[in-house]
This record gives structure tokens, C-alpha cells and sequence, in this order.
């Protein structure tokens, strides 16, 4: 990157009663490094300091803008962004951060779409923006341009913002995180498969928020280079859900991460064979599967996705999937997870560990172990479990309660043969549920006190 900062050496050192003024003995570039970790208010700010410090914030190239100041004035906010952008002297934009809240006006959309062609025109490398327009009901979106610099978009914010599509819109993206409101099936099924240098997706898509919101809508992430998948699909609580249906193809053949969190029951198709080393998979949050007449069909989605992360070598599973993969349980065998070594599960009372136990047969090489308890919405600071680890030390977490009356009073963890160890908790009540899982190498057992 070009820098406009003169090379000129730095004053003649001055003294203050604390001894050297090492900052002012610095040479301008370094300063300017310095200053570009301040908000740019901030860094504005300095030019109050002395002679030297007035031109120091114009060759930034990193600029950072919030409107937290500005709260109750938008048009003040406007106003001193325009005048930073005229005064910044850098020949090139290396970040571009906006926070705007109070976005509620046409005129202050129009600026921030304004700004956003000015900084592409100066080659902008990263730019992230949180803009807040969900009051506003003008047809003016917030728009993107294609930007050949851009390495990093991050769009956040409800502000119904149009991202571009085209072949070659981003050819150097890396990161894109975006926020979608409703997006129709042109952006989901073209942007994710058009950029051919990304590594790093997060989409939260949330439908719902029209007038209008039924039939088939589609998601397509087929990067060759992606590493890391971070998929969030939000569906109102009001939503028709028997009038949506997602469809979402992963094609991502270097992907290490995979984390999913799907309201309703999205079907996933896995292309080529997914090498992610990590999973997380939370679906069917807002769907109660007995209110379904195809609960059935539902159910197997979640149990299909499952057989499609079965190379994963660690996996969470959330309490609603745990329920899903029961029902689809009846009638599917569960696949074997031969690299599985590190399972976490969430659970609600006493459901979900008949499950657990046919997983874990089905982890021969499991060697990390975590169970966590959802508990009842009125025990939401009870939602903890028990961890195991390799080196055979257990402990529990918090409360468990497997059903009314009844807790754990004793928890065995038997490693080999002749080795057991035993966790007593004096404070739980004396019946419990006998609980015994058996795998490969550990072997859990939760005795009946008398």
C-alpha cells in the first residue's frame, strides 16, 4: 500500500517532567499505525494535541466510525463521516468500519451508499458495516458495488441490503459474513457459488419479516477453498411453516468447520465427501415435531444430515436435534462415526440419553465426552452436565435431573478393567435412575443408591 505520510525524521526530542516523551520521538508513520487502533473520532481528536498531530489523522488508512455520539442526530453523524472522507489524504483504503443505528431517514441511506462507492473507488481491503434502516420505508436499500480489493465483507444490521451477484463482483474475497432479511432465491443460489477465493462464510438469513413468505427457497455454498461454514436460518415465530421449504447444498471439499443453526428443518445436500473436523448442528428450534403431520419426514432430515458429517472428528449436537434424531431413530440405523473423539450433547431431563447410549456404540474411538442438561425454562442457570476427559478425570457440572425426583448421586467412570473412580455428590437425593453406557474405551455406569 502506497503511503501519502512524508518521510520526514522525527522533531527534536522533548522532555517532560516524567522523564522522555517517547510518543513524540516516533516517526509519523508509526504514529499513524498507532492511530489507526483508535475510533476515528478519536483519531481525529489527537489533531488537538499540536502542530504535528493536525495532519497526522488525514493519512489513515483505516477509518472507523461509529454513531453512538450521534444518537439523537443523525444528520451531525453525516455530516462529520462526509468531512473525515474529504479530508483523508490516504491513496488507499485499508479498512472501512460504519456503525449507524439511527439510520431512519432517506438522506442519511443515501450517504451511506455514498460512502461505500467513495471507499471502493479507493481500493478498500476490508469493510465492515452494521447499518440499522428497519424504520425506514423508502425502496432504498443499502447497496453494494463490486470491488475487485475487498479481502473481507462483513454486513450487518436490518437494512435490506443488496449485495451484487454477478460473475467476478468480489474476485479476492476471503471473509464474507453477511445478514439477509427475506433474500429470494437469486442471491442464495448465485453469491455463495461466485467467489472463488473464500475461505470464511457466515449467512443468517431470516425469513418472515414480509408480507409474503411460502414455497421452495434454496442455498448454495460451493467454494473450493472454503474452511469455515457458520449457516444461521431464522424463521419468525409467526411464519407459515408448512408453506416453507429450504433446500441447502454444501459443496465445499477443504471445509474444517461446519456450524449449523436452522429453525426449521432445512435438507442438506452434501456434495463430495465433507472433511470437516469440527460440527455443530442445532436444528428444529421453532418446530414442535408432534404439530407436524410430516414429523416423520422432518425428523430424517436431521438423521440424513447426521450421516452426512459422519467423518467429523468432534460433534455437538443441541437438545432439539436430539429429538429430531430420536423419531428419525425408529426407523434408520445411525451411522458409524469412526473419527468421532470428542461428542457433546445437550439434553432436557431424563430424555435423550436412551439415544446417547446408541451413539456412543457407535463412536468406537470417542475419547472426550460432555453432556449438558437444557433443564425447564424455569432452570435456565442449571444447564450444565458432566465432562470426561482422556486422561480419565470426571467431574460434574451442575445439577442434573434426569426426571422429577430424581438426580444422580453417583457417577462411575470405569477406564480399563480394574480401574474405577467415583464422584459422589452428598447434596443429591437418594433414588436415582440406573444409567449404563458401554463403548470401546470408557465405560459410564450412575448406581441406584439405597
Amino acid at each position: 500500500m502506497k503511503s501519502n505520510i512524508s518521510r520526514r525524521p522525527p522533531p527534536q526530542r522533548r522532555r517532560t517532567n516524567g522523564g522522555d516523551d517517547r510518543l513524540s520521538n516516533l516517526p509519523d508513520e508509526i504514529l499513524c499505525h498507532i492511530l489507526s487502533f483508535l475510533p476515528t473520532k478519536n483519531a481525529v481528536a489527537t489533531s488537538i494535541l499540536s502542530s504535528r498531530y493536525l495532519s497526522l489523522w488525514s493519512c489513515i488508512p483505516v477509518l472507523d466510525f461509529h454513531d453512538q455520539p450521534h444518537l439523537h442526530s443523525p444528520q451531525k453523524f453525516v455530516e462529520f463521516v462526509d468531512q473525515v472522507l474529504a479530508g483523508n489524504k490516504s491513496s488507499s483504503i485499508d479498512t472501512f468500519k460504519l456503525s449507524f443505528e439511527n439510520c431512519t431517514d432517506l438522506e442519511p441511506i443515501s450517504s451511506v451508499n455514498r460512502w461505500i462507492e467513495a471507499v471502493i473507488k479507493r481500493r478498500v481491503v476490508k469493510m465492515e458495516l452494521s447499518v440499522f434502516a428497519n424504520h425506514v420505508d423508502t425502496g432504498l436499500p443499502l447497496k453494494l458495488l463490486p470491488c475487485e480489493s475487498l479481502q473481507v465483507l462483513k454486513v450487518g444490521g436490518d437494512n435490506g441490503a443488496v449485495i451484487p451477484v454477478s460473475a467476478n463482483s468480489f474476485p479476492n474475497l476471503r471473509v464474507l459474513s453477511v445478514c439477509l432479511s427475506d433474500p429470494d432465491n437469486k442471491v442464495t443460489k448465485n453469491l455463495f457459488t461466485r467467489l472463488p477465493k473464500l475461505e470464511e462464510l457466515t449467512v443468517e438469513a431470516c425469513y418472515g419479516k414480509g408480507d409474503e413468505c411460502f414455497g421452495e427457497f434454496w442455498f448454495k455454498f460451493v467454494a473450493p477453498d472454503l474452511k469455515k461454514l457458520h449457516f444461521v436460518l431464522r424463521v419468525m415465530d409467526d411464519s407459515p411453516y408448512y408453506d416453507l421449504d429450504f433446500k441447502i447444498v454444501i459443496d465445499a471439499p477443504r471445509l474444517e468447520y461446519l456450524c449449523v443453526e436452522d429453525d426449521y428443518y432445512g435438507d442438506y445436500w452434501v456434495k463430495n465427501k465433507l472433511l470437516a473436523t469440527e460440527v455443530k448442528v442445532h436444528v428444529g428450534e421453532k418446530c414442535e415435531l408432534l404439530c407436524f403431520g410430516h414429523t416423520y419426514a422432518s425428523a430424517d432430515r436431521a438423521f440424513q444430515l447426521l450421516s452426512r458429517v459422519a467423518t467429523a472428528k468432534s460433534l455437538s449436537l443441541s437438545y432439539e436435534t436430539m429429538r429430531a434424531l430420536m423419531f428419525a431413530h425408529r426407523d434408520n440405523a445411525l451411522p458409524t462415526l469412526h473419527f468421532l473423539t470428542k461428542l457433546e450433547v445437550f439434553v432436557m431431563d431424563h430424555r435423550g440419553w436412551h439415544l446417547l447410549s446408541y451413539l456412543l456404540e457407535c463412536a468406537p474411538n470417542l475419547r472426550c465426552l460432555v453432556v449438558i442438561n437444557k433443564g425447564n425454562s424455569e432452570e435456565r442457570d442449571l444447564n450444565q452436565g458432566f465432562y470426561w476427559g482422556k486422561d480419565g478425570d470426571s467431574y460434574l457440572q451442575g445439577d442434573f435431573r434426569w426426571s422429577i425426583g430424581t438426580s444422580p448421586a453417583f457417577l462411575l467412570l470405569r477406564k480399563n478393567k480394574n480401574e474405577i473412580r467415583r464422584l459422589e455428590k452428598k447434596e443429591e437425593l437418594n433414588k436415582v435412575d440406573e444409567f449404563r453406557v458401554q463403548c470401546k474405551m470408557l465405560t459410564f455406569a450412575v448406581s441406584r443408591c439405597g
